[in-house]
């Protein structure tokens, strides 16, 4: 019995040597990296092939852009404008409205009206930016919608090809401060008048 073992081990000694050879390199590539480009590429492939998305009507994106910019013949826009552009919006009653512009100084003229706008809107969510790195450095929010609760991090990280492929949830500031996402601000304000509520667990998990 044993000749027999040993005749069908070295039988078969070329698969037993091959394939954990094989799946220990693809291990040690896949663990040092050298895969995550071909992933990448692979996962945005498949993207790609995925069937057009309609647009959901539900949602307005409002930019300003660079004839926006001309037309004014300033940029930032001043507090004024601003005002006025979310005292035009909230005339349609929006579940929601997020403020993706930084905010954290004022630009006169216009900022009492800015303010007034900020502590009249509880659907309103304006960002921060609590990442830094090379070139940029974090951003404070609006202190008015800061005092309200009515701020997230719009911070996106980057894969190592230097495209933007998740979010986040939520992230930690400098000072060790968790701030919930502009993204999951604005959809949980959305589930909310929804009649979607959410929990936390007894370890503080939000479910």
């Amino acid at each position: 019995m044993l000749t027999a073992l040993k005749q069908n081990i070295w039988r078969w000694r070329g698969v037993l040597i091959a394939v954990p050879t094989v799946a220990g390199v693809v291990i040690l590539l896949r663990v040092a990296g050298f895969l995550q480009m071909l992933e990448l590429a692979s996962l945005d492939q498949l993207f790609l092939l995925r069937p057009p998305e309609a647009v959901d009507s539900r949602i307005l994106i409002v930019t300003i852009n660079e004839a926006d910019i001309q037309k004014l013949q300033q940029y930032p826009i001043t507090d004024a404008v601003l005002a006025r552009l979310l005292n035009n919006l909230k005339r349609h009653n929006p579940t929601a409205i997020g403020l993706d512009i930084y905010r954290d100084l004022p630009q006169p003229p216009g900022h009492d009206a800015l303010l007034k706008i900020f502590n009249s809107t509880p659907n309103l969510i304006g960002v921060q930016k609590i990442g830094s790195s090379s070139d940029s450095s974090p951003v404070a929010p609006p202190p008015a919608l800061q005092q309200r609760d009515q701020v997230g991090a719009n911070d996106l990280p980057l894969d190592m090809d230097g495209k933007v492929r998740r979010g986040l949830l939520s992230a930690n500031t400098q000072a060790g401060d968790s701030v919930f996402s502009f993204g999951f601000k604005l959809a949980y304000l959305y589930l909310q008048r929804q009649g979607v509520d959410s929990n936390l667990t007894p370890d503080g998990h939000l479910y």
